[in-house]
């Protein structure tokens, strides 16, 4: 499950990069003051690196955490600022479902570090 949610936060990442260009570039040439495109392309950023940590850790415990806190921030940026770019709404809800997959992942399947059992 690691690989494939990694996997598919990349591609998607692309998806979103390239329609929230679209759809910035859609916003000037309308006059608009709407930020949605450049959160759409910091939300593409953020599950970039949330797959990119995915896929390359192991069995870090620390780097899965630190791909899930990415993802929710990534669904908490989408969330908020769905204001004209209703896309959003779905990039973000999807970063919140890799971020509780990726949680469960780490609970269910990744072995404890020595210092965490130690201090049990």
């Amino acid at each position: 499950m690691r690989l494939t949610l990694g996997i598919f936060s990349i591609v998607l990442s692309v998806f979103v990069i390239f329609q929230s260009i679209i759809a910035g570039v859609g916003n000037l040439w309308m006059g608009g003051n709407e930020v949605s495109g450049m959160i759409g392309i910091m939300i593409a950023v953020v599950m970039l690196v949330s797959g990119i940590l995915t896929v390359a850790a192991r069995n870090s415990r620390g780097t899965h955490l630190t791909a899930v806190v990415f993802w929710v921030i990534a669904g908490v940026l989408g969330f908020l600022f769905s204001s004209d770019f209703k896309d959003l709404n779905v990039w973000g809800a999807l970063c919140i479902v890799f971020a509780l997959l990726s949680y469960i992942y780490i609970v269910r399947k990744l072995p404890k570090e020595k210092n965490e059992e130690e201090s049990a």
